[in-house]
């Protein structure tokens, strides 16, 4: 059913807004994600740290494992736990 005077059926109006907002995510998501792994390949190429635990490059709150050549997928908290016996 169209709507008088405005030329479109407010379904086919609803169907192109959600179509737009599917575009914008995907592209949102694909960008995120290249200029996520553009930056940790920028961090891999320029650090020779021995291997070893240092703090995640995207996130301050996580360690994540540095094998001497690239980041690896062993991550952890790097916020200490308190010691047992402590409240």
């Amino acid at each position: 059913m169209i709507v008088a005077g405005v030329g479109l059926d407010p379904l086919a109006i609803l169907m192109l807004l959600g179509g737009a907002v599917v575009v914008v995510a995907t592209i949102a998501t694909v960008l995120t994600l290249y200029l996520r792994n553009r930056r940790l390949s920028a961090i891999d190429e320029t650090d020779s740290s021995a291997a070893g635990w240092y703090q995640d490059p995207l996130d301050a709150n996580v360690q994540r494992y540095w094998d001497g050549a690239a980041w690896t997928e062993h991550e952890h908290s790097a916020i200490p736990s308190a010691p047992a016996g402590s409240s």
